[in-house]
């Protein structure tokens, strides 16, 4: 296949390279240069793309494909939807490993059409039973044997979640180095974020953890919630419902400091500890209150049946009225952290959290707009969900950027998005695993959808 007069941006220095004609053989780029020095090879497909901007292919760096409440939906709406929005690679934060497995061998022999796709596996979240889902955590045994049994089962790194308990975190942040696993995920409520970044947690998800470094009340905070912690079976129920939406404990957003704020980001910057902080996710919380949240593009696509996993009539009933305040407030202080964090040299991904309470594949676009509006350039924010996460994952090597040698993991635009980040969202075609997409396809991919409306 060649693409002939075509705009090549170069994410890595966020330059545009215009009237490249770029040949894709077996899936790989093996040729890009000026149109008028490259004929196209006899038997190609040829691809006129005048006027058009090609971009490596998107990465949601925080996805859920096997999650309890989206593996069901994970081939007839996840896969589509992200394909058809030019997500050709998305890093699983937690589910199923075997579906995910399935999911990869269907992929690989374009049983479906379908995403790379790096997984955590079962995640860590302090149960003391293991379950499709979740593996035991609960105590540091435990979290030694879980890291070990994903090791051995294939995962690609180990995903932590809130409830973990102190010995337990800091087993599975030993394990995982002797293992040669990178570790992830939720900053544990008894766990600071200074901690965590020197036990060397590779990313860190939704910005939690960050509110109670950044306080100058986070003595008391923490004492409240150690407290408030000790007896799960007591613990009030409005404490892990804040959690789950991402909220520190109550009072702490009002005692923000600064100062502190730039101490931490330093040594994120240092320890190379990433950021992924689901934006998007934030505001579809603000959204749930506000009454907009079915407002959302693409939300029209979404099936009732998944919706219905939601439970949107009682999903905010462990909230006060101060905790929904707060669902609203956070957003443009995380928005303006965020921007802290990226004038601080922080590294941060591009993520969704998707599909809870967001689209899949569009809510990646919607990422983007917001961490523009948190201070990033356009080349800024499309680096985040591109090279920048390549290297992360170490694929830097294979993918991230339209260079010769790497993977035609690519997206065809209608528009510069150097220019306005809002034309990611104008796809023309995206070129994935040896295939290309072209509107029609991506048309198809979202009937596919549509037609999985109907209630069930």
């Amino acid at each position: 296949m060649v693409l002939t007069h075509v705009t090549v941006i170069d994410v890595a220095r966020g330059q545009t390279q215009p009237d490249r004609t770029v040949v894709i053989l077996g899936g790989h780029i093996t040729e890009i240069g000026e149109s008028l020095k490259i004929a196209a090879p006899k038997d190609s497909q040829v691809v006129d793309a005048t006027g058009k901007f090609l971009i490596p292919g998107l990465w949601d760096a925080h996805y859920h494909l096997a999650h309890e409440y989206s593996a069901k939906w994970a081939r007839e709406v996840s896969l589509p939807l992200l394909v058809a929005n030019g997500i050709t690679g998305v890093r699983d934060m937690g589910g199923d490993f075997d579906l995910i497995k399935a999911l990869r061998k269907e992929i690989a022999v374009q049983a479906l059409p379908g995403p790379h796709i790096i997984a955590a596996g079962p995640q860590l979240i302090g149960t003391s039973k293991d379950s499709v889902q979740f593996l035991a955590s609960n105590n540091a045994d435990a979290a030694r044997r879980s890291v070990i049994h994903l090791k051995q089962a294939g995962a690609d790194f180990v995903k932590v979640q809130s409830p973990v308990p102190r010995d337990a975190y800091f087993a599975i942040a030993d394990e995982a180095k002797r293992q040669n696993l990178r570790f992830v995920g939720h900053v544990p409520e008894l766990i600071t974020a200074v901690e965590a970044s020197d036990a060397g947690q590779h990313s860190m998800e939704h910005s939690m953890g960050i509110w109670q470094s950044c306080s100058t009340a986070e003595p008391e905070l923490r004492k409240f919630m150690a407290e408030a912690l000790k007896d799960p079976k007591t613990t009030p129920d409005y404490i892990w419902g804040r959690v789950e939406f991402g909220l520190p404990p109550r009072g702490t957003l009002g005692t923000f400091s600064g100062e502190k704020a730039s101490q931490l980001f330093d040594r994120f910057a240092r320890n190379a500890t990433w950021q992924v902080p689901t934006l998007v996710e934030e505001q579809s919380f603000a959204l749930l209150i506000s009454g907009g949240l079915m407002d959302q593009r693409g939300m029209n696509l979404v099936p009732q049946a998944m919706q219905k996993a939601w439970d949107l009539p009682n999903i905010l009933k462990p909230l006060g009225a101060e905790d929904r305040q707060d669902l609203v407030k956070i957003v443009p202080m995380m928005l303006d952290v965020v921007g802290r964090m990226h004038r601080a040299g922080v590294r941060i991904l591009a993520g969704s959290d998707a599909p809870w309470l967001v689209v899949p594949g569009f809510s990646l676009h919607d990422e983007l707009v917001l961490l523009v509006k948190a201070g990033f350039t356009p080349a800024d924010a499309l680096r985040a969900a591109t090279s920048d996460s390549a290297e992360f994952l170490g694929l830097q090597n294979s993918l991230g950027t339209v260079e010769t040698g790497k993977l035609a993991d690519l997206v065809l635009l209608d528009a510069n998005p150097l220019e306005d980040i809002r034309n990611t969202q104008k796809i023309s075609g995206v070129f994935l695993q040896g295939r290309y997409f072209n509107r029609r396809d991506l048309d198809g991919l979202l009937q596919q959808v549509k037609t999985q409306r109907a209630p069930r």
